[in-house]
C-alpha cells in the first residue's frame, strides 16, 4: 500500500510540474507576442511621424518649387520689383504655412526678405554667405534645418528659372529660400497628430539611447534635424502612449502570475484532494489490514465511495476472521480435551487390565494352593 501512496504522490508532483511548465511556456509566449506587438507599434509610430513630417514638409517644398519657375520672379531678381514681392510673396507665407522667405541673386546678394515673426535678424538668411553659397552645390532643391534666434527652422530652396522651363534644366537666375519655424505651436500640432508628445530634445548627449517602456506602453524615439552639410543642428524627442499594448501587457502579466500561481494552487488542491480521498483512506485500509482491526476504518464505513464499500468488506472479513479464529480455537480446545479424556481412559483401561491380570494371577495361585492342599490331604 505504501508503494501505491508513494506513486500517487510522485504522480501528483510531476503533474503539477508539467502544468507549471506548460503554463509558464504559454505565458512566456503571450509576453513575447505582446513584445512583438509593441515593437510593431514602435515601428508604426516612427513611420507615422516620418510620414507626417514629410507630408507637412511637402507644402514648404511646393512653395519653393512653385514660386521659382515664374517669369515675374526672374524679373524680381533682375529688376528688384518690391511691389511684386509684397503682393505675392508676403501673402503666400500664410498660404503655405511658412514663416520666412528670402530671394537672392546668383552671387547671393539679397534681393528681398520677409518674415511674419517680426524678427529683424531674419532679414538676412541665418547662415553666413560662405555657407549660403554651398547650399545649392549638392542639390538644386535643398531641404535642411538651421538654427535661428527664434529656434530651429526648416528650410526649402529652389533655383529661380523662367516659366517655360517646366523641366527645370536652364541656368538659375537667382535663388529662393523659404523657412518654417519649428516652434512650440508647430511641435504641439505634431503632438496632436501623433497623440503624444513631440518636443525639442534638451539633452546634448547624442549617444544617449532612448528606450521605449513596454510596461507603461510608451513608445520613445528621436529624430535628428540635419543642416545643409548633413550635420545635426537639433533633435526632436517623441513619446507616444499605446494603450492597447499597456492593457495587453498588464493582462499578460496578470495572466502570467495567474498561470504560475494557478497550477501551484491546483497542484496543492489536487494533492489535498488525493490525500483526503485516496491516500488517507488507502492508509487506513492498509493499517486496518495490517493490524487486523476494523477500528481504523469505522468512519470510512459510513462513506458512500468505493473506499466505504471496501471498508465494509474489510470489516465483514475481519468479523468472519475473528469468528473463524474463535471456532478454530474452540475446536482445538475441544480436541485437546478429548485427547486428554482419551489419555485418561487409556490410563484407566490400562490400570483395570493390570488389575485383572493380577486377579487372574492371584486366582491361579489360589488354585495352585488348593491343589497342593488337596494332594497333601490325600497323602495323609
Amino acid at each position: 500500500m505504501n508503494k501505491v501512496q508513494t506513486k500517487l504522490i510522485i504522480f501528483a508532483f510531476f503533474l503539477a510540474i508539467g502544468l507549471g511548465i506548460g503554463s509558464f511556456y504559454f505565458s512566456y509566449s503571450n509576453l513575447q507576442s505582446v513584445e512583438q506587438l509593441f515593437n510593431s507599434r514602435q515601428e508604426e509610430k516612427e513611420t507615422l511621424f516620418d510620414s507626417l513630417t514629410k507630408l507637412k514638409s511637402s507644402s514648404l517644398l511646393a512653395y519653393a518649387y512653385d514660386y521659382t519657375y515664374w517669369d515675374d520672379m526672374v524679373n524680381l531678381v533682375e529688376k528688384g520689383d518690391d511691389k511684386f514681392a509684397k503682393e505675392n510673396i508676403d501673402p503666400s507665407l500664410s498660404t503655405y504655412k511658412a514663416n520666412a522667405a528670402w530671394v537672392y541673386r546668383l552671387d547671393f546678394s539679397g534681393v528681398y526678405a520677409v518674415n511674419d515673426l517680426e524678427d529683424e535678424d531674419l532679414k538676412t538668411f541665418p547662415l553666413p554667405t560662405a555657407s549660403l553659397k554651398k547650399i545649392f552645390v549638392g542639390s538644386l532643391f535643398p531641404h535642411f534645418y538651421v538654427l535661428t534666434p527664434k529656434g530651429v527652422m526648416e528650410i526649402a530652396g529652389a533655383p529661380i528659372q523662367p516659366s517655360t522651363d517646366v523641366e527645370r534644366k536652364s541656368s538659375p537666375r537667382g535663388y529662393f529660400l523659404v523657412g518654417r519655424l519649428w516652434d512650440k505651436a508647430y511641435l504641439d500640432e505634431l503632438s496632436t497628430f501623433m497623440a503624444g508628445e513631440v518636443e525639442r530634445d534638451a539633452t546634448d548627449d547624442t549617444k544617449h539611447e532612448f528606450v521605449s517602456d513596454l510596461k507603461q506602453g510608451i513608445v520613445i524615439f528621436r529624430r535628428e534635424l540635419t543642416g545643409f552639410d548633413g550635420k545635426s543642428v537639433d533633435r526632436i524627442h517623441v513619446e507616444v502612449k499605446t494603450p492597447i499594448t499597456t492593457v495587453l501587457n498588464k493582462t499578460s502579466t496578470n495572466q502570467f502570475a495567474f498561470q504560475i500561481i494557478g497550477p501551484l494552487s491546483a497542484a496543492i488542491l489536487m494533492m489535498a484532494v488525493l490525500f483526503l480521498w485516496v491516500i488517507r483512506p488507502l492508509g487506513l485500509v492498509s493499517k486496518s489490514l495490517e493490524k487486523g482491526d476494523s477500528k481504523f476504518i469505522e468512519r470510512l464505513r459510513n462513506s458512500k465511495s468505493e473506499f466505504g464499500q471496501i471498508a465494509n468488506m474489510i470489516a465483514k472479513f475481519l468479523e468472519q476472521k475473528t469468528s473463524l479464529e474463535k471456532e478454530v480455537s474452540e475446536h482445538f480446545r475441544a480436541q485437546k480435551e478429548l485427547e486428554k479424556q482419551k489419555d485418561e481412559l487409556e490410563r484407566i483401561n490400562k490400570t483395570m487390565i493390570d488389575r485383572e491380570l493380577r486377579m487372574v494371577g492371584l486366582k491361579k495361585e489360589i488354585e495352585n494352593y488348593k491343589d497342593q492342599l488337596s494332594q497333601k490331604e490325600k497323602k495323609t
